[in-house]
C-alpha cells in the first residue's frame, strides 16, 4: 500500500540494472529494423519510441524490446538476459545493408522515474520542456552534467520517464534525483 501511494501521490525512482541498450547505426538501419521487428518503424519520426518484439525462426518472442528512434541512431532497450542473444541474432541477418550493431551495456545504465510530477521535475532539473514527453517520445537531455536519453513509458499506470544514463554518472544522477525529492 505504501509503494502504491508513493507512486500515485509522490515519486518512485527505480534502479534498473536488468536492462541493456543496443545501439544501431548506419544508413539502412530503419528499413532493416522495419523488416526484422514486429512494429512498423519505417514511418515513425525521430524521437519516437515504440514497443516491439524480435521473433525467432519459429515465430516465438525472442526479445521484448523498446525501440527509440533518434536522428543518428536507434536504441533498443532490452532485458539484459536477452541482450547478447538479440545482438547476435539480429546482426546475423545483415547481408549487404549498412547497419552496425553495438552493445552499450558497459557504457550505460537504466533508471526509471514514475510519478505524476516527473515531467515537471525533469524540466526543473534539466530544462527539458515539460510537454516534450507527452506521448511516449524520446528526447536527449543533460541531467546534472551528463548526456542522458529520456523516453516516456507509462508501464505503472502513472506517468513514467525512463532514463538511459552514462554508467559513469549513474550513482550521481540517482542520488541527486533522490535528493531533489
Amino acid at each position: 500500500e505504501l509503494e502504491y501511494a508513493a507512486l500515485r501521490k509522490h515519486c518512485v525512482l527505480v534502479d534498473q540494472p536488468h536492462r541493456a541498450i543496443i545501439e544501431i547505426t548506419g544508413k539502412d538501419r530503419m528499413p532493416f529494423l522495419d523488416s526484422m521487428l514486429t512494429q512498423d518503424l519505417d514511418s515513425l519520426p525521430d524521437f519516437s519510441c515504440r514497443h516491439s518484439f524480435w521473433l525467432n525462426n519459429k515465430g516465438r518472442i525472442d526479445s521484448d524490446l523498446r525501440v527509440l528512434i533518434l536522428p543518428d541512431r536507434v536504441l533498443l532497450d532490452v532485458d539484459i538476459h536477452a541482450a547478447e542473444r538479440t545482438l547476435a541474432t539480429l546482426s546475423g541477418y545483415v547481408i549487404a545493408e549498412d547497419v552496425i550493431f553495438r552493445s552499450l551495456q558497459e557504457e550505460t545504465h537504466r533508471i526509471a522515474l514514475h510519478c505524476p510530477s516527473g515531467q515537471r521535475l525533469l524540466h526543473e532539473l534539466a530544462g527539458t520542456p515539460s510537454d516534450g514527453l507527452a506521448n511516449l517520445t524520446a528526447a536527449p537531455i543533460t541531467l546534472f552534467g551528463h548526456d542522458t536519453t529520456v523516453y516516456r513509458d507509462d508501464s505503472t499506470g502513472a506517468p513514467g520517464l525512463e532514463l538511459i544514463v552514462p554508467a559513469s554518472g549513474a550513482v550521481e544522477i540517482y542520488q541527486k534525483l533522490v535528493d531533489a525529492g
